[in-house]
């Protein structure tokens, strides 16, 4: 947090949402449609009508996709299917 508001950690840029991080705690009970999202106060987590979803670390890391090959990218990018 700045003076100006929250700037990104650029240390995490592309690094997926953080495993051990809790969720802010949220009743889905406000919501009176199926069409709401509530974000993580960082952009790397969604709640909503279907669950939770988690930003993938995108670096080039052994943990993220380093070590993943041309075929592997190209099938998630396009089918949605992750390497594992």
């Amino acid at each position: 947090m700045t003076e100006i508001g929250p700037l990104p950690d650029e240390n995490l840029l592309l690094s997926g949402y953080p495993q051990n991080t809790p969720l802010s705690d949220y009743d889905p009970s406000i919501p009176n449609s199926e069409t709401w999202i509530l974000f993580s106060i960082d952009g790397r987590a969604a709640i909503g009508p279907w669950g939770t979803s988690y930003a993938s670390n995108l670096t080039p890391h052994a943990t993220g996709i380093g070590n993943w090959s041309l075929e592997n990218f190209t099938r998630a990018l396009r089918e949605g299917k992750s390497k594992g």
